[in-house]
């Protein structure tokens, strides 16, 4: 510093070395124009150049002594108990760091703290039933989604229906099965190796029962020795691997006590036992020309609402539902 100020600022303050700071006073008000040294001081000056101080090692009379430090470090325990001890039972008191923390109005709050208090979705329930064949007949029924990989979301003139993929194809095969389709043959795929089975009596005498109309269906058997039985042809419909498994719930399902009931009564059975197994499952996910197929398809059987179990296919909600349960009319 060069101005008088800051020269006496320099001057008042207290050093063990009052030489050397007599000697920097007077460098830096631009008295001295040789240079200086002074012996009793461990600061040189030059007047080309200013290097930086070297200060020989200096016992200091304050140095700390262990005692000392031992204190110290007690101390700073001391006050770090404390200041735990102050958060922990007051976390909300000014000052506190917990308080800092829960009380910063920058923290989010939880998604979801209040929805106790958010009133409760109205449910489309009273407005949703079932579609009557009047409601789909010759309707254009275009498929936007799939839900959950189960049901066809799909749109028409009237509104939103929505489709069980299983039941509507179960529809479609039992009505195939039953050869609702007029002129078309039941298509069979003939095993690499055929499959034997086993029959217990009870299914041996279902077998002799309804072979006929097995075969009618798609199988091809072959009788062995006993009661063994060799699946040649299944219907195009069953994967192969199941072919065994649906042979024998076929005919466990078959009541020979009714061996005098009508043979549609046991056509029925079986075409619906089969169309149930063969169909498509849920949690199966479909393309859109899939879905569009499958609704196409269905709306050319014989009941395309329901399934051959009673079940519904289509569920209906009419745009004027929708705008009753907006309270839009």
């Amino acid at each position: 510093m060069t101005t008088s100020t800051g020269i006496a600022a320099v001057s008042e303050r207290p050093s063990v070395f009052p030489d050397a700071d007599e000697t920097v006073v007077s460098a830096a008000a631009g008295v001295i124009e040789t240079p200086v040294m002074n012996v009793q001081s461990p600061i040189q000056f030059k007047p080309d150049s200013f290097e930086v101080p070297v200060f020989e090692s200096v016992n200091s009379p304050y140095e700390p002594s262990d005692d000392d430090t031992a204190l110290d470090r007690a101390d700073e325990k001391i006050v770090e108990s404390e200041l735990v001890d102050y958060c922990v039972q007051d976390p909300d008191a000014v000052g506190s760091p917990a308080a800092s923390v829960h009380s910063s109005p920058a923290d989010p709050q939880p998604f979801g703290a209040d929805i106790a208090d958010m009133p409760p979705v109205n449910s489309a329930e009273r407005f949703t039933k079932p579609a009557e064949v009047k409601d789909v007949s010759g309707h254009k029924i275009r498929p936007i989604a799939q839900l959950h990989d189960s049901f066809i979301i799909a749109v028409d003139d009237e509104g939103l229906l929505l489709i069980d993929q299983h039941v509507a194809h179960e529809r479609i095969l039992f009505d195939k099965y039953r050869s609702k389709e007029i002129g078309r043959e039941i298509e069979s795929q003939q095993l690499l190796l055929p499959d034997t089975l086993d029959l217990s009596p009870t299914q041996a005498e279902a077998l002799h029962l309804v072979e006929d109309e097995l075969e009618a269906i798609g199988f091809d058997l072959m009788k062995l020795s006993g009661r063994t039985v060799a699946i040649k042809s299944i219907p195009t419909d069953v994967p192969a691997s199941e072919a065994r498994n649906l042979f024998a719930e076929l005919l466990d399902n078959i009541d020979v006590d009714k061996r005098g009931s009508a043979k549609s009564s046991l056509r029925d059975n079986i075409a619906a036992s089969l169309a149930c197994k063969a169909a498509i499952k849920i949690n199966m996910k479909l393309s859109p020309e899939k879905m569009q197929w499958l609704i196409d398809r269905l709306l050319l059987t014989s009941s395309p609402t329901t399934c051959p179990h009673g079940r519904p296919v289509i569920l209906r909600l009419t745009m004027k539902d929708i705008e009753r349960g907006f309270h839009r009319t």
